[in-house]
């Protein structure tokens, strides 16, 4: 009988020990199935949060993000994306893909769309900034935005690694960005003591931009001076007459023709080109550059895929293509 009992309670010992292995099993388990990373919050504040990570479904509302999860190819995650006409990015437009959810856009989310999809996650960026907590009542949202302090390739690389980590990939953005710093690098040579303006045309007028803008690349990472001395912060810089321009007299006007974007009918080199500018040296020089690909400026900088256009567009512009 002794025997029979210290067996039984052997036994016992060796059943408690096993469900507690499995218990920290489990719960070492349930650890790695989320990871944290940073994100900002409403107040654009920089937060730590803890997001499931391979998510199957993905909503996307900021066409960066969505060039970043596309580079890293992780795409076929996404069931819901705002629209977009950006070429690389067309096949996950709602008017192209039946099989993602129409959700808005990167300015305006449709709210029971997004409940309908059931994501796991959802991406947005500095235009839905307002609505994050309403959207992190749906699923756990990450806000990530470019600083114009630290520039667009220092937050293209520090976002591509934040969401990299949710699906186990921060090795591939590296690889991904190799090549960029020594075409930069040649950018910034060309540019030595060489000034410029960055603008925008809206409708018929023209904004200016300093180095905090959507042009922001040309001026910090690329090395242009940029003669914009415009008070505002504003991503759309502060509009100017066109008498501004000839006072400055830059060697070089960059053009992001943000009319191509919203659909107004206005011709951008129509607006730029009147008999005012006329009088510049970027004019005469043949040194006013429409930037090629202005809607990837406008939505998607701060991509990794983008960065690679924009500098396309730049070396272009410039002639350093060749």
């Amino acid at each position: 009988m002794k025997l029979v009992k210290y067996l039984s309670i052997g036994l016992a010992a060796t059943l408690a020990a096993s469900l507690i292995s499995c218990k920290e099993e489990s719960a070492d388990s349930s650890k790695k199935e989320t990871v944290t990373i940073s994100s900002l919050n409403q107040e654009k504040q920089a937060i730590e949060l803890e997001v499931k990570k391979n998510p199957e479904r993905i909503a996307i509302l900021d066409m960066a993000c969505l060039d970043i999860i596309d580079a890293l190819g992780e795409g076929d995650k996404v069931v819901a994306c705002a629209t977009t006409t950006i070429t690389y990015l067309e096949h996950y437009s709602p008017n192209n893909n039946k099989n993602i959810a129409n959700i808005g856009t990167i300015k305006k989310a449709d709210m029971e769309a997004l409940y309908a999809a059931e994501p796991d996650i959802i991406f947005i960026g500095g235009r839905l900034s307002a609505s994050y907590n309403e959207l992190s009542k749906v699923a756990t949202t990450v806000y990530l935005a470019t600083n114009s302090t630290t520039g667009v390739v220092a937050s293209t690389k520090h976002n591509a690694k934040e969401i990299s980590k949710i699906f186990d990939k921060e090795d591939k953005v590296s690889s991904l960005m190799a090549s960029y710093s020594t075409r930069i690098d040649a950018i910034k040579e060309f540019s030595k003591d060489v000034s410029c303006l960055n603008t925008i045309v809206s409708g018929s007028s023209i904004n200016v931009l300093n180095n905090n803008g959507n042009l922001s690349l040309i001026g910090v990472e690329c090395g242009f001076n940029n003669l914009g001395n415009v008070s505002s912060d504003a991503t759309h810089g502060d509009a100017v007459s066109f008498e501004y321009l000839v006072k400055q007299d830059p060697e070089y006007i960059f053009v992001l023709d943000r009319n191509s974007v919203t659909g107004d009918t206005n011709i951008a080199k129509d607006v730029v080109e009147n008999e005012v500018v006329k009088q510049t040296n970027a004019y005469k020089n043949n040194k006013i550059i429409y930037l090629e690909h202005s809607n990837v400026w406008y939505s998607a900088s701060g991509g990794i895929t983008a960065l690679g256009v924009m500098l396309d567009d730049l070396e272009l512009g410039l002639g350093l293509n060749k």
